[in-house]
């Protein structure tokens, strides 16, 4: 199968040299062992053993193949450590509570625009929230009292802080030139024939899609339009696992098919799609190669799903 991949890169890699995982991490199926640790540690925060609850919790987080999370108990806390994409969540736990925190980026300079994003994005948080520390860091903290800190609500406060500062701190320093990016030691540099066939498949598989679409009628195939555009953005995440600002157009073009607008007809949804896809092709080489990395992940960004519902949602659009 790796090697049928490859010729769809076009890519003289040897297969022995390889070490490629395809698509996102996902944290949405565990083993056995992982979920008996999180019903021990709901079983033992019910029980006010907060301590041994949170070392249960950590385990349940804790993906062995990817050693996602580090923490160890020294004098009655918990000290951690949470790797989420180019991102380090550093924190505590004890008896009397929680405490989390994620450096975003390093201001050189404070300017209003920076500011009134930075206050949307507080906005848009449930659990955590924005700060800038005296060392002049953007930072994402989450903090709780331990009597109220149960493992739900660890599991989605830190969840939030941890993909929220992954998915901002590129598109920050790529809006705000006054940025420098910060605690990204843990990222893995991938080997530069292994970007370059990426790029190639992101070329390609663009040309190809757009050579076909142009080719339909646009009122008479307007579906088969969109799910075109769709899949291939799909296929170049899939294979391709893109970081940084390639991610974030990615998700900005999904969110044109996705937006409900009753004022937009699907036909100018598929032209608005087709023109943003386009767009990719003008990223310069060595801009779109800089969103290839390898990073470790405790949380993925999408949700577990039933047969059931994704069954009758193909059934529905077929």
């Amino acid at each position: 199968m790796l090697k049928k991949i490859l010729n769809i890169f076009h890519s003289p890699v040897q297969l022995e040299d390889l070490d490629i995982s395809f698509g996102r991490y996902s944290d949405a199926y565990k083993t056995f062992e992982k979920y008996d640790s999180w019903n021990r540690s709901l079983e033992l925060f019910e029980k006010g053993n907060y301590i041994q609850s949170y070392l249960e919790f950590f385990n349940y987080l804790l993906d062995d193949a990817e050693a996602n999370v580090e923490y160890e108990l020294k004098e009655g806390t918990i000290e951690f450590k949470i790797y989420q994409g180019s991102k380090t969540i550093t924190g505590y736990a004890n008896t009397e509570e929680v405490v989390a925190q994620v450096r975003v980026a390093k201001i050189n300079k404070m300017n209003i625009a920076l500011g009134r994003k930075l206050m949307e994005m507080n906005y848009s948080l449930f659990y955590g929230c924005l700060s800038i520390s005296p060392e002049e860091m953007i930072c994402m903290r989450f903090s709780t009292r331990t009597a109220d800190g149960f493992p739900g609500k660890l599991y989605h406060g830190l969840r939030e802080i941890a993909t929220t500062a992954d998915q901002q701190d590129d598109i920050l320093l790529d809006e705000f030139k006054n940025l420098e990016g910060i605690d990204d030691s843990h990222i893995r540099n991938l080997p530069t024939s292994e970007k370059h066939a990426k790029y190639n498949f992101i070329h390609i598989s663009i040309g190809k899609t757009l050579k076909y679409v142009k080719q339909l009628n646009p009122t008479e195939f307007e579906g088969a339009i969109t799910y075109s555009l769709l899949n291939l953005i799909y296929k170049i995440d899939f294979f391709t696992a893109p970081e940084g600002t390639l991610l974030s157009k990615l998700e900005e073009i999904q969110q044109i098919y996705l937006k409900q607008s009753p004022a937009q007809s699907q036909i100018e949804k598929n032209n608005d799609l087709y023109k943003r896809i386009e767009k990719l092709l003008e990223i310069p080489k060595e801009e779109m190669l800089k969103n290839f990395y390898a990073t470790k992940s405790t949380f993925g960004i999408a949700q577990a799903i039933q047969y059931e519902d994704l069954s009758n949602f193909i059934q529905k659009h077929l």
